[in-house]
């Protein structure tokens, strides 16, 4: 490698991690990255999901070729599924189903307790 060569990758180098911040490098794992999303509230996130599967839905039943003159190709259905199943709250969901009980019989103590005061 010449000198040259040598200095412009250490030029690239030292700006890179300026330009490359989309994509983050998971620790531990070679080639493997990750992608922050940020959404307001789960509503949002699930709402997103819903829009997300219904594109996947509208494009089988539907073929969006010639749909629009900005379609060169068609979607990346599994792509789209794929994101959609990293996009689902799983952890929060069996959370709720935790809570959920607690929270009813919380709802009954309260109920007898002001029962009770009568």
């Amino acid at each position: 490698m010449e000198k040259n060569d040598k200095e412009q990758i250490a030029h690239l180098r030292k700006f890179a991690p300026k330009f490359f911040r989309t994509l983050k490098e998971i620790d531990g794992k070679e080639s493997i990255y990750k992608v922050k999303i940020e959404f307001t509230s789960y509503v949002e996130l699930i709402c997103l999901i819903s829009d997300l599967l219904k594109l996947c839905i509208t494009e089988e039943h539907f073929e969006a070729e010639g749909a629009s003159p900005y379609i060169k190709e068609n979607p990346n259905i599994q792509g789209i599924l794929e994101l959609v199943l990293q996009l689902i709250p799983m952890y929060e969901a069996e959370l709720l189903d935790e809570i959920r009980p607690l929270l009813s019989q919380k709802k009954l103590n309260s109920d007898k307790y002001i029962k009770d005061e009568k």
